[in-house]
């Protein structure tokens, strides 16, 4: 996950705890005993969010849905984006304010390349790659034609 997601979740983390539960605020959360109250806390402010602001009925999945697949918003000179990674922010909002469980094990696909990658529990990624020489030599051709 980039650096700027995890600054912008650890924000939504304080809010969520001083939104939610005022009474019980930490500072330290442990990322593998701590990961369900973690989840809990984030998917609660998001849900507390939805109602303070009143935007319930909105269609906001659509809303994010369409931001997220604005190409100008991946290829911006905006300040702020710099650094995010929107295919990260958009898994960490379905996760977050739809309650959805992400693929633990992302496929990476480049048509001539697959991959899946997992962490292990300690923390370690790893990853099996296929890559089809043919396809890779044909598109290469293509492509330098």
């Amino acid at each position: 996950m980039e650096t700027v997601l995890v600054k912008i979740l650890a924000v939504v983390l304080a809010l969520s705890q001083v939104s939610t539960r005022p009474d019980e605020v930490r500072t330290h959360f442990d990322s593998t005993a701590d990961r369900a109250q973690v989840l809990a806390l984030l998917r609660g402010g998001c849900a507390h969010m939805r109602k303070v602001f009143e935007i319930e009925d909105l269609p906001l999945d659509e809303l994010v849905d369409t931001a997220l697949a604005d190409p100008k918003a991946l290829t911006s000179d905006i300040k702020a984006f710099h650094g995010i990674n929107f295919a990260d922010l958009g898994a960490t909002y379905r996760e977050l304010c739809k309650n959805e469980t992400p693929d633990p094990s992302p496929i990476d696909e480049y048509g001539w390349m697959y991959g899946r990658s997992f962490e292990d529990p300690d923390g370690h990624g790893w990853g099996v790659n296929y890559m089809d020489m043919e396809a890779f030599k044909a598109q290469f051709a293509a492509e330098n034609a």
